[in-house]
């Protein structure tokens, strides 16, 4: 999509034609809607292709809510397809410079399509189920979820959030945790840098306790925090939502490839006129 104007511009030969009987916006429709059109069939039959390929790996490891299999497969493909070209079709008749109009474009998209939306969009498209489950093990406390808890485990779910809580539901401080179940850190232990805590034998004399710190935090016992009622709390959205999810997020990004459509005209019939 950058090139569509850019060429034009550097060559020149957009004053050429629009100095003929075709009007702008003829002009930049008809190379929209070819170039829009045959991006999204191209893709259409890699994604079909892809599709048809991963539906045995998808059974297997229970994964298609992962970044890359979900961006790759299903219908969300064509949407980006169609957000890309639109796009760099904007971008191109902003800055009329093919290799500086495809850098930007190509950090939008990346920034956009691999961090912002999987990460901090996707997974709320709808309002995530949640359950409770053990510090130390897999015994599901409450909230049953639908399907089997290694359905869970092996990311056939989207996993929002996995938080302590105490019996009230309030979140664990881990850098305040209860006194009593500090403990000091055993040699060849360190602190956890994720985001949830997670059961870890400890090695020498405490070999057989479930030790957790996070962030730089004191080393808390998990066993001690079971017995005071704390609880791992859950939130994911059940695999039973995929093509849900896949039509929210094409009907996402076909909504946002209207934005630089827009943009495109107001830039050829506007500023250049």
């Amino acid at each position: 999509g950058v090139p569509l104007v850019t060429k034009e511009y550097s060559e020149g030969t957009n004053k050429l034609v629009w100095t003929q009987s075709i009007s702008r916006r003829k002009w930049l429709s008809v190379k929209l809607v070819w170039v829009i059109v045959g991006a999204a069939i191209v893709v259409a039959s890699f994604v079909a292709l892809d599709t048809w390929w991963s539906k045995t790996n998808n059974a297997l490891n229970l994964n298609p809510f992962l970044t890359l299999q979900f961006s790759s497969s299903g219908v969300v493909l064509v949407s980006y397809a169609i957000f890309a070209v639109s796009l760099g079709v904007a971008i191109g008749a902003w800055l009329k410079r093919t290799m500086v109009a495809l850098g930007v474009t190509l950090v939008i998209l990346i920034a956009l399509i691999l961090i912002i939306v999987p990460n901090f969009v996707r997974p709320y498209y709808e309002t995530p189920k949640s359950f409770n489950m053990s510090l130390t093990g897999n015994t599901k406390i409450n909230g049953i979820p639908t399907g089997s808890t290694a359905s869970l485990t092996n990311n056939a779910s989207l996993i929002v959030s996995q938080t302590t809580v105490s019996s009230q539901n309030q979140p664990l401080d881990w850098a305040n945790p209860p006194k009593q179940c500090i403990v000091t850190s055993p040699p060849g232990f360190g602190a956890m840098p994720s985001g949830h805590s997670k059961a870890v034998a400890a090695p020498g004399p405490n070999g057989g306790e479930a030790l957790a710190s996070q962030n730089g935090g004191p080393t808390v016992n998990l066993n001690c925090l079971q017995t005071l009622g704390y609880q791992m709390e859950i939130k994911y959205q059940p695999s039973y939502r995929y093509w849900d999810f896949q039509r929210i997020e094409t009907g996402l990004y076909l909504a946002l490839s209207i934005i630089p459509i827009g943009a495109t005209y107001w830039l050829v019939l506007r500023r250049d006129a």
